[in-house]
């Protein structure tokens, strides 16, 4: 029981006073209602405030926040329990500063024994703190350190228990780190490596001589793995040792390799002594090479396996195995060699020269002998080149892949754009042929006219561009028939040489019996005049463009990668610059483009690539940098009916039609042009903006015609043209579409490609009677 100095008297006090403003450290003296009475010149400046501001200073204002709840508490309890108590907390000391208390305080009594307050005082420790958070930092440090270590680590105590493992060691032996905390060495350690481990170990802590074994550990599952330990003894500050620490390497694999090489030496050591010079069964009828190698990389013997290398043994034994050896091969296999004189060494790849000067791939393993290497060898040349062709198999997949999500994404785009180019050609087509008619004279409609062909042209050349990457998406309509190449190139070959130049020379190889090809007429002109025009762009100096044209039989595992039958070969070819291989290998990428900005779309291959293969065939390139470039067009061939263009001129007469159309169309700007053209023509039209609403006008009353656009939300074209035909059979229908997909779509049905013009709107209607 303390006594109150307090309560003695007022001389007591005084000297107590006197005592404690000496101390160097916070004192403080309360009541039992908890108030304080009494404070050191320490715990003023420690505050930093006034004596009677800090007699009634509330301590919790410059507490740690995150101690804030946990000290309130403790004191609260403390307190109550009238007993002395302890509380380490952090305060902001008057500078700013926090620092850590470590406070004790005492009950205090009066002379009759009673409880009347406490008596506190506070140790700063803030210094303590720092250095234990330092050490903690460092186990923290070291246990990272150890886990993320590529060897298992273990530490055991002297009676065996293990105190310590990383998370390496809980992989090798397959035991969690709880389970093995429980369980001594001897217990997961094989009996009969007990013997040697324990002399091993107790010499160890009696003397502190480190050392280094190998042993099985078994694993739960009761599999064994044989690991190498190296083990140090583990000391206290005094000398001390209080266990072991081993560093542990799971060794199985190349226990297996040097066990599966001893047995097979024995066995050949027991056959060479039951035969003398025979060699024994494995190595006379194994089709692995077995080699002996010698000092200085000499072939001492070798199998008969050599033979499929085309070599006598004889012819081989005595040389180094370096002669036989591919150059970019030699560092590895030297070094494989070298190790395999210590240690079995497993799963190295060196190529093997045969006797026609053709190189095999070969997988090696190694193990040692008396100043030997006994190395095996076995031929992985089919399977290296069944790896090589899967990996371009998944390279052209993934090729194929990208392919086919640009095209996704060109075709959703160009159909975007084809219906916004409909109403916009249209409507031109229509302006430049009323003024053409003199609607409007004078200069002004010289001045109109211009405007209009300007606009026109740009819009024809949008077109364009939408065709290419509907081509490149392999979306663009086509209609595809018998076409007579030689007559199709013969009949551009003037235009191809005006656009090339006086400096280029275009020749033409066309045989006269060429048999027809399968393709359309409108875009197979424009893919060979986008190839003449790259081809005119790689001669800038000058040269020669070669159009040419082959029948071609495509057998099994030709180049074209297509299914064995006729073709036709269309081929452009010129002595430009040429391209390397980098260059060719993103050459078909749409926007892919060497011309530089402003001089080229980069769609011109890969329309070109696109339309090859939406045709059924393919498109073949062979370039070399200064030697030229040649692009190939492989199609299918058709039947003997042979279609020829025949180019529509603009401002033709165009026929005049009577009657009633029904025009279906969700887009109102596309339906709106379209219906313009078919007043235009002569007819009268009704409007539909949706399937659904064409058929309740088709359930009242019949058109002469239905003009239709396919991909719409409810109902498709040819969905609907199906309805109308139950109603109405016979019914004239003209399918609008931006599309070349023809699933679902009747091939008896007339189909015209957006954006078009009136002429074109006018043939196609003509043709449904």
């Amino acid at each position: 029981m303390t006594m109150d100095p307090l309560s003695e008297s007022a001389s007591g006090a005084s000297e107590f006073n006197l005592i404690a403003d000496s101390a160097p450290v916070p004192m403080w003296v309360t009541r039992l209602d908890r108030r304080r009475s009494f404070v050191n010149r320490a715990y003023v400046d420690f505050l930093g405030v006034s004596y009677a501001e800090a007699v009634d200073f509330d301590w919790r204002l410059i507490l740690h926040p995150d101690d804030q709840q946990r000290i309130v508490a403790e004191s609260i309890a403390g307190e109550a329990s009238l007993k002395t108590f302890t509380l380490d907390a952090r305060y902001r000391r008057c500078d700013g500063e926090w620092r850590w208390l470590h406070s004790v305080s005492q009950p205090r009594y009066d002379a009759n024994g009673a409880q009347i307050g406490f008596i506190g005082v506070a140790h700063d420790i803030t210094q303590a703190k720092q250095a234990e958070q330092a050490l903690r930092q460092r186990e923290r440090q070291l246990s990272a350190l150890i886990d993320q270590t590529s060897a298992g680590f273990a530490q055991v105590g002297l009676d065996g228990i293990f105190t310590l493992v990383n998370d390496k060691f809980c992989a090798i032996v397959g035991r969690t780190r709880d389970e093995l905390l429980r369980l001594t060495m001897q217990q997961i350690t094989h009996p009969d490596d007990l013997p040697a481990n324990i002399p091993m170990f107790e010499k160890a802590v009696r003397d502190g001589t480190p050392y280094t074994h190998e042993k099985r550990y078994f694993r739960p599952d009761g599999s064994i793995v044989w690991v190498n330990n190296s083990v140090t003894v583990v000391r206290m500050p005094d000398g001390t040792p209080f266990g072991v620490l081993a560093v542990t390497i799971d060794v199985t694999d190349r226990r297996d390799a040097r066990d599966a090489l001893t047995a097979l030496n024995q066995r050949l050591e027991q056959e060479v002594a039951v035969r003398t010079a025979e060699r024994d069964g494995m190595w006379r009828l194994s089709r692995d090479l077995f080699l002996v190698i010698g000092r200085h990389r000499r072939i001492i013997a070798v199998n008969p396996a050599v033979d499929a290398l085309g070599y006598r043994p004889d012819e081989v034994e005595g040389l180094r195995i370096d002669a036989f050896i591919h150059p970019e091969d030699l560092a590895g296999i030297g070094r494989a060699i070298r190790a395999a004189a210590a240690a079995p060494v497993g799963d190295f790849l060196a190529r093997l020269r045969a006797k026609d000067g053709s190189w095999r791939h070969f997988a090696w393993s190694a193990a040692p002998g008396e100043g030997e290497a006994f190395v095996i060898g076995r031929d992985v040349t089919v399977e290296t080149q069944r790896r090589d062709e899967l990996e371009l198999a998944q390279e052209a997949l993934r090729q194929a892949q990208k392919v086919e999500a640009l095209g996704q994404l060109t075709g959703g785009v160009a159909h975007d754009f084809n219906n916004l180019l409909t109403p916009i050609i249209g409507s031109l087509d229509l302006l430049q042929r009323r003024n053409g008619r003199g609607e409007v004279g004078g200069e002004r409609d010289e001045r109109e006219q211009r405007l209009l062909r300007g606009a026109l042209d740009a819009a024809e050349r949008a077109r364009t561009l939408v065709q290419r990457l509907l081509a490149f998406a392999r979306r663009q309509p086509l209609q595809p028939g018998p076409i007579d190449v030689a007559a199709l190139i013969g009949g551009m070959a003037g235009l191809i040489g005006s656009t090339a130049g006086s400096h280029i020379r275009v020749v033409t190889d066309l045989p006269p019996d060429l048999p027809p090809a399968l393709a359309d007429a409108n875009q197979l002109e424009m893919a060979i005049l986008n190839l003449s025009v790259n081809s005119r762009d790689a001669m800038p100096d000058g040269g020669t463009l070669t159009l040419s044209a082959r029948a071609r039989t495509v057998t099994e595992d030709d180049r074209t990668g297509l299914p064995p039958g006729d073709y036709i070969s269309i081929s452009v070819s010129d002595t430009g610059t040429g391209m390397d291989e980098a260059v060719m290998a993103r050459a078909i990428e749409p926007f892919f483009s060497t011309k530089g900005i402003g001089k080229g779309t980069g769609l011109g291959l890969s329309m070109v690539h696109g339309l090859a293969s939406q045709l059924g065939g393919t498109m073949l390139l062979t370039s070399e940098p200064g030697q030229g470039t040649t692009v190939e067009l492989v199609l299918r061939t058709a039947e003997p009916r042979v279609e020829r263009r025949a180019a529509a001129r603009l401002g033709q007469d165009m026929p005049h039609a009577a009657g009633q159309v029904l025009l279906v169309d969700d887009e109102a700007g596309v339906r709106h042009a379209t219906a313009e053209m078919l007043n235009t023509l002569g007819l009268s039209v009704v409007e539909a903006e949706s399937a659904c609403e064409a058929l309740t006008l088709l359930a009242t009353s019949r058109p002469d015609y239905i003009v239709t656009d396919h991909l719409m939300p409810d109902m498709t074209g040819a969905e609907l043209a199906g309805a109308a035909r139950t109603l109405y059979p016979g019914i004239r229908i003209l399918l609008i579409s931006g599309y070349a997909d023809l699933e679902g779509i009747p091939p008896d049905l007339h189909r015209l490609s957006k954006p078009f013009r009136l002429d074109e709107l006018a043939a196609s209607m003509a043709a449904l009677h």
